[in-house]
């Protein structure tokens, strides 16, 4: 992005992220046009204290992020880093898709909890590892 907040690069990573070919993003205004939702979070005042000189701009978040081909959010870590290019300071941000990360630590956690609970009353597992060698 630019200091304005004009998408001026959109690489083909987001490009299949988001669905949306370089054409319907470039030159639009990111945090207006292309991703409004992203305007609840702290990368607009960030970008914005950046854009108008003030200091380094190193925003990192989770963020769930409502891609329009998807049927729901998406978990999503947002990176944003400002940097110069000669005179022009621009914007990076960086949009990695974490849900499967997400869900499987997720899982970890349910896990572990049904372990210490089973832990906790080893009768509970003896007579479930019963049911499945009766099953079998």
């Amino acid at each position: 992005m630019d200091a304005s907040g004009r998408v001026v690069r959109y690489n083909q990573h987001e490009q299949r992220l988001s669905r949306r070919p370089a054409a319907s993003v470039l030159g639009r205004h990111f945090f207006r046009e292309v991703a409004p939702c992203t305007a609840l979070t702290d990368l607009v005042p960030a970008f914005e204290r950046y854009a108008a000189g003030g200091g380094e701009l190193a925003v990192d978040l989770r963020f769930q992020f409502p891609f329009p081909h998807l049927p729901a959010p998406r978990d999503v870590r947002l990176r944003l880093r400002g940097f110069a290019s000669g005179e022009q300071r621009l914007a990076f941000l960086m949009v990695e898709d974490i849900t499967e990360e997400v869900q499987a630590q997720r899982l970890r956690e349910l896990l572990a909890t049904l372990v210490a609970h089973d832990m906790k009353n080893p009768l509970t597992a003896i007579r479930l590892n019963v049911d499945l060698v009766l099953r079998e």
